[in-house]
């Protein structure tokens, strides 16, 4: 039986520079068309043909990836419209042409040097000649100021004059999109696409042909479903021709975004969504809510096609398909939303803005058209098959090399990770494990693209596989994966000079806009870093095998096809693991919140609370935690004056914010605080707040850091609210007593908490979501490890409408607290080990989202646990030292308060990361804290093992001795060993 030529397996080809190569996927319309060439002739015949097509589909002469001359091209979308009765009245892009016979311009650019302009046209097979942009701005910056319109329209879009939202332009005109911000591969060719940031925006206000008052339409964009924001509006299609919004029905857009208008949307998941923008409303369908289906689901997806037809008097509908593989997904198709029957579209074009000219938004372009008259369903498929045949983001057919276009990966040379390579994790550079067994995701975050030199054309800049657009850049000598926003300063960062490797192996790659530097890997990050310097990462020993890697093959294998099933879980030890320090409060505390200071030097000064000094203690403490090489650091989240000064320093030394998000007095109505709870401060109950009030004052805190310049990493939505002085809707630390600190709580008392926390935290998400898409969110880290089904509820919260929603998928990861109740060592490293798999049994595809540990100190729980101080016992088991006690079975000898966090880190979190059997997903762990310390009887007989001027009674459970505030010895090595 003769198979199909779907059916055929073709087999990995071999290129003249030795690599392999995959056969491109076929157009499925073309294989419709060969088959019923095939049923047509006879047995013999059927086989000489057949053979004929598998060998043309080998040299790709039939998928037209390569034609040779133009004549050869098929048809595109807009000969596929046209013959469907429906004919472009537009056809934008700056990739290829979207007619078989166009041959004129696809965009101009304008050259910073002289404002000399030049249209970039075709090669013969209809794709971008970005060699000519490249030669034209070479040694210079070019933007994009037109895309010309390829149907007899002649509907061009040039950069927007503004409207009733001024752009920053001359006379409030938008800004033009830098032209070689977005390099792709489409049809084995580097082309350019559109890269839209706040502030850019294209538009024509005088058209010809385009719907208005009523009249049907259909439009088409390919887009990316991994370069996108929730800001307004990311459209492409029909808008008034004023600039100002006039009205219900008087736009007729495809938008990509985040929408976060609707109430229900911000409870959902962070990702982009195909929308119609009709003007005072973005429609996933008729209602004014979240339609689901209009979620870009699934793995992450560099090009979408997103698609809208409306028929301007009863009905719309929307479709979004991914633009590598794969058919069309109806989002919705049905009547229009009330007040918009019948449309009164005003045939004005946008590209990147709304319809007065909001330019908040951020997304990248590479075609689009729009037709006269209603699509139909067969038409809109016959060109997403043409779309996926493109091919874009498939490989130019270099491999391995540092010429442009080439795909490589990057793997160290040092000893202890040869199996390592350089790879973008949320935005970081790290170096993780990674083989040919891995994840498809985990070897495409390891793959990148080599890019001529962004800041000059002599070197290479680094474009991510998985997010086009986002390059390798530094930032406060780390280096990030970013979208490229076109700047001096984003250029210069991005680019590297490759030379011959400094171990004699592979290459290593200098730092454009720092010659000394190199970019090197250290404990798992990734730097630039020098031969010998003040910062922990230019140590001097082995430097030149940290700085070679090997430039090999792409350890990627392009996907051709959706699985068709739900993607496996990651090993739960894949990421690099981060660590951090805890500093509650450091807004308004160093040691102990004024005047409770215990009463040794510094605090007795007369000066010590100044104008001046406490800002001068908060520089010294941020220099000190810097000096330990902290990744992180965690602190309550504000948007004063104070609290921006605060993550200006963080971010100044190379480290992330993880902001915890609390309620607040102001955020309550009057009648909820409880004062007499046996609380210190009172509590409230969660299921009281006025979520308005608290999202009105979470987001000025929001749009103050932001206004600021500034950015929050991630964000821990807030802390220990399984206490009862958290949150009053559980029950108390008595009720937990009497049941041992065993879980107990019935039906009734989880759903108590959930109808708080919930609300809360889809709030806090949706809120955090508008301001920070990207940064990572987790939930509250629980003070009791076995309160961790109430975490667990979340997955299941039924509403009164009956309808169960999981809030988990809400989060990132999940905050978890350890402060064993141990005397020894082996009680700590045995207590911890069960209260993390404890967790991790609880926690929703925890495999996937990982474990924060944001506190965790191995004495702590000394304070409130009745027990005497954790290091009081000497080697002999009496008092007098700083050490604990041995354990009955001598697994652990008594130990100093370092050695039980090296015991913490190596026996628990890399033992539970690590296990071949049952392994934990721990990513993050923050040691409880800085400066931690403070006077108690507790301590009374502790001598600590260095020299200090405390007093008798003080006991230590930070990393400075508070005396001096000079680091306790052994301890920040001890720390940093969680990440080492």
């Amino acid at each position: 039986m003769l198979r199909t030529v779907k059916e055929i397996e073709l087999p990995f080809l071999g290129t003249a520079n030795g690599m392999r190569k995959r056969v491109p996927r076929v157009d499925e319309s073309m294989v419709e068309v060969l088959m019923s060439a095939l049923r047509s002739l006879s047995r013999p015949e059927r086989v000489r043909v057949a053979l004929a097509i598998i060998a043309g589909l080998v040299d790709g002469s039939l998928i037209c990836l390569r034609a040779a001359h133009a004549e050869t091209i098929k048809q595109r979308p807009c000969d596929i419209y046209a013959a469907a009765n429906t004919p472009c009245v537009a056809a934008h892009s700056t990739v290829r042409s979207l007619y078989a016979k166009y041959a004129g311009a696809l965009y101009q650019v304008k050259r910073a040097s002289d404002s000399a302009t030049q249209d970039i046209g075709l090669l013969p097979d209809g794709y971008a000649n970005a060699a000519a942009q490249d030669a034209f701005c070479k040694n210079t910056t070019c933007i994009i100021t037109k895309i010309y319109d390829q149907s007899p329209r002649h509907n061009a879009l040039a950069i927007s004059d503004g409207g009733h939202y001024k752009g920053l332009g001359p006379n409030g005109s938008d800004l033009g999109a830098s032209a070689d911000v977005l390099p792709v591969t489409a049809g084995g060719h580097e082309v350019y696409g559109v890269s839209i940031s706040p502030g850019m925006g294209y538009r024509n206000n005088r058209t010809s042909g385009v719907a208005v008052r009523g009249e049907p339409e259909g439009m088409y964009m390919v887009s990316s479903g991994t370069h996108y924001n929730s800001g307004c509006c990311f459209d492409y299609g029909n808008a008034e021709t004023s600039g100002n919004d006039t009205g219900a029905g008087h736009m007729d857009a495809v938008n990509v975004s985040r929408d976060l208008e609707w109430s229900d949307c911000r409870n959902g998941p962070a990702e982009p969504g195909v929308q119609a923008d009709l003007e005072n409303g973005i429609f996933h369908w008729d209602k004014r809510s979240c339609n689901p289906a209009s979620n870009v689901s699934g793995r992450p997806r560099p090009f979408i096609s997103a698609w809208l037809k409306n028929n301007g008097q009863t009905s719309f509908a929307l479709k979004w398909g991914d633009a590598q593989v794969g058919r069309l997904n109806t989002i919705y198709s049905g009547g229009l939303p009330a007040g918009y029957a019948p449309m009164r579209q005003e045939g004005a074009i946008l590209l990147g803005v709304g319809g007065d000219n909001s330019h908040a938004s951020a997304g990248s372009f590479f075609e689009g058209a729009m037709t006269a008259g209603f699509p139909t369903d067969n038409a809109d498929n016959a060109v997403q098959a043409d779309i996926v045949a493109v091919g874009y983001g498939g490989p130019a057919g270099i491999m391995g090399t540092l010429e442009p276009g080439s795909e490589i990966s990057l793997r160290a040379t040092t000893a202890c990770c040869t199996g390592d390579y350089i790879r973008n994790q949320n935005g970081d550079a790290v170096i993780a494990p990674i083989a040919s067994s891995s994840l498809e995701q985990d070897k495409g975050d390891a793959t990148w693209i080599v890019r001529r030199g962004l800041g000059d054309n002599a070197c290479v800049s680094l474009e991510s596989s998985t997010h086009p657009g986002d390059f390798l850049r530094r930032q406060n000598l780390a280096l990030r994966a970013q979208p490229f926003d076109g700047t001096a300063q984003n250029r210069s960062d991005a680019t590297f000079c490759p030379q011959p490797g400094k171990n004699g192996k592979g290459r290593s790659f200098q730092s454009a806009n720092e010659p000394t530097k190199y970019i090197r890997h250290y404990y798992g990050k990734v730097y630039i870093a020098g031969d010998g310097g003040a910062d922990p990462w230019d140590a001097a020993a082995h430097w030149s095998d940290y700085v070679s890697f090997i430039v090999s093959p792409p350890l990627t294998a392009r996907t051709t096809s959706d699985a068709g099933g739900a993607a496996l879980d990651p090993p739960a030890s894949s990421a690099p693991l981060e660590f951090g320090v805890d500093r509650s409060s450091m807004a308004t505390q160093w040691t102990l919140a004024w005047p409770q200071e215990p009463k040794v030097s510094p605090f007795l000064g007369a000066d010590y609370n100044k104008p001046g000094n406490f800002e001068a203690r908060r520089v010294a403490v941020m220099d000190g935690i810097a000096r330990i090489h902290a990744a992180w650091f965690r602190v309550g989240f504000g948007g004063s004056p104070q609290a921006i000064d605060l993550l200006k320093l963080v971010h100044a030394r190379g480290m992330k914010m993880l902001a915890i998000v609390g309620h607040a007095t102001s955020d309550y109505p009057p009648g909820a605080y409880k004062a007499r709870s046996g609380c210190q401060w009172g509590t409230y109950p969660l299921s009281k707040i006025d979520i308005a009030a608290y999202q009105k004052r979470l987001e000025g805190a929001l749009a103050a850091v932001r206004t600021a310049g500034e950015t929050v990493d991630a964000f821990e939505i807030g802390n220990e609210l399984d206490l009862y002085c958290n949150d009053a809707d559980n029950p108390t630390g008595a009720e937990w007593a009497k049941h041992q600190w065993q879980w107990f709580l019935s039906p009734v008392q989880v759903q108590a908490f959930v109808r708080g926390y919930a609300p809360f935290l889809a709030a806090s998400v949706a809120s955090i979501r508008m301001y920070f898409p990207q940064a990572p969110i987790i939930t509250y880290g629980n003070s009791l490890p076995a309160s961790a089904p109430l975490i667990e509820a979340l997955a299941k919260v039924q509403g009164r409408d009956g309808k169960v929603t999981d809030y988990t998928k809400l989060v990132d990861g999940y905050g978890s607290h350890l402060y064993p109740m141990s005397a020894t060592t082996f009680n700590m490293v045995r207590d911890a080990t069960n209260s993390l798999r404890y967790e991790a049994a609880h926690y929703p595809q925890v495999n996937r989202k990982p474990i924060w540990i944001t506190e965790w100190n191995p004495a702590g729980s000394s304070w409130w646990n009745g027990q005497p101080w954790y290091f009081q016992y000497d080697a002999h088991g009496q008092p007098g030292g700083d050490l604990n006690k041995t354990d009955a079975r001598g697994v652990y000898k008594a130990m100093d308060q370092t050695d039980a966090v090296h015991a913490f880190n190596h026996d628990v979190v890399e033992a539970l990361r690590s296990s071949a059997t049952a392994p934990v997903n721990i990513s993050y762990v923050f040691y409880y804290s800085y400066d931690s310390g403070g006077p108690s009887p507790k301590c009374d007989h502790v001598k600590y093992s260095w020299p200090t001027s405390l007093p008798a009674g003080f006991c230590i459970d930070g990393m400075i001795d508070p005396s001096t505030g000079d680091l306790v010895p052994g301890m920040a090595a001890a720390v940093a060993g969680a990440a080492r």
